[in-house]
């Protein structure tokens, strides 16, 4: 009868040894931004843990609105955080890391190029400075939505 008793407690403590332990992983939520409209278009986890972001603020800059971008710690707290642009707007859309730890960017201006909205594409170290920048476009609106990097190191 003793053994009638004992069997669901072993056949607990079995199942309660072989079940793996879920724990919910470590968490955070930030605001960044300043006074005025400030927007993330794009974010991506670099190969340190942390993250890339690339929006733009109407909070800090040169113009109406700047292309942002915040490298941040895996903890959420800001590493750096730059912003490129002019007197007119200019919109990040997209970034992502590069194979040198660089990144490459891409956005809307304004403020630069040939036309009313020309692709701005901005080469970053893994500091934020500018290695190399070109514009696209003609004289009517243009506009991508994402880069990436090829296997050639070049860009699509």
């Amino acid at each position: 009868m003793l053994l009638f008793y004992l069997i669901p407690i072993v056949c607990d403590l079995l199942l309660f040894l072989t079940m793996p332990a879920f724990s919910a992983p470590d968490s955070w939520a930030a605001i960044y931004g300043g006074v005025k409209g400030d927007w993330a278009h794009s974010i991506q986890q670099t190969r340190d843990g942390g993250y890339i972001v690339a929006g733009n603020t109407s909070s800090f800059g040169a113009g109406n609105d700047d292309f942002w971008v915040l490298k941040l710690r895996p903890d959420g707290s800001v590493e750096w955080q730059k912003t490129y642009g002019g007197k007119s707007i200019d919109i990040a859309v997209s970034i992502q890391q590069t194979v040198d730890d660089g990144y490459i960017a891409v956005a809307g201006t304004f403020s630069f190029g040939a036309g009313k909205d020309d692709i701005w594409v901005l080469k970053l170290s893994p500091e934020g400075t500018v290695e190399w920048q070109k514009t696209y476009g003609g004289y009517s609106y243009d506009w991508a939505h994402s880069i990436q990097q090829t296997r050639d190191r070049g860009y699509i």
